[in-house]
């Protein structure tokens, strides 16, 4: 009975491993972008504060509690931040190629020289086409990452690959996100970066709704493995219940 009750229940998790690694990806439009920054919305309305506070408190907190998915998301943060260092490194390097180690404020009409020079537009097109490279390769591994992290525990490289089919099946509607996200964080940044405490929480919520859009649930969600049942002994069958082993 024990055997039969333990591959019983720990079918569905085997079933459920192999879902969350495949999970299939939806066609979505603009009008899914604007649904789910609506219902971003709704949702920092609901708990403003609260949001704002787990935006602070919330790697100390998974840190404490160590949750299956704290890992994974650690490791796709640490790769973004790698991947920011990494596109600043290269914008140093272009800037130097241009005008040399001399600092921008201590260059002669720098702002002229941008527009209205071969070497400035140089600068210009070089700059925004490496940056919007590295902005791509961002979104392509990260547009739904987290939120697939936190609802099946997946791993970085699942997490990554699905991310970025999602980006290949709507190339359009996820390079509008990216520029709506862009937008966002420029606004955001504007008076002070104070702004930020209300974007980054809209955009957390909108992200979780625009993950929910466009990859399909899974079909075997978790479920919590229930221990066998016990079987009933009578209070005369004490000392000799401690000795199972003597019964076989």
């Amino acid at each position: 009975m024990a055997t039969s009750y333990i591959n019983n229940a720990t079918t569905p998790r085997r079933l459920d491993a192999s879902a969350s690694r495949m999970p299939a990806v939806r066609r979505i439009g603009l009008s899914d972008l604007h649904n789910a920054l609506r219902l971003g919305w709704e949702d920092f309305k609901a708990v403003p504060s609260h949001a704002i506070m787990l935006c602070a408190i919330y790697p100390v907190l998974g840190l404490v509690l160590r949750s299956p998915s704290f890992g994974s998301m650690l490791g796709l943060g640490t790769m973004l931040l790698a991947l920011f260092v990494v596109w600043v490194a290269v914008a140093q390097g272009i800037y130097i190629a241009h005008f040399g180690y001399e600092p921008a404020a201590d260059v002669p009409n720098f702002v002229n020289r941008i527009f209205t020079t071969p070497q400035g537009w140089s600068l210009i097109l070089v700059g925004c086409g490496v940056g919007f490279l590295f902005a791509l390769g961002a979104l392509c591994i990260s547009a739904v990452s987290f939120p697939m992290m936190l609802d099946r525990h997946a791993s970085i490289a699942d997490a990554m690959l699905t991310s970025m089919r999602v980006v290949t099946k709507n190339p359009v509607t996820m390079a509008a996100w990216g520029l709506i996200v862009a937008g966002l964080l420029v606004v955001g940044s504007i008076p002070f970066f104070l702004g930020l405490a209300v974007v980054v929480p809209l955009l957390g919520h909108a992200t979780w709704h625009l993950y929910r859009e466009a990859v399909e649930p899974n079909p075997y969600p978790q479920s919590e493995v229930l221990p066998p049942p016990r079987e009933h002994r009578s209070a005369a069958d004490f000392p000799a219940a401690l000795f199972p082993w003597q019964h076989k």
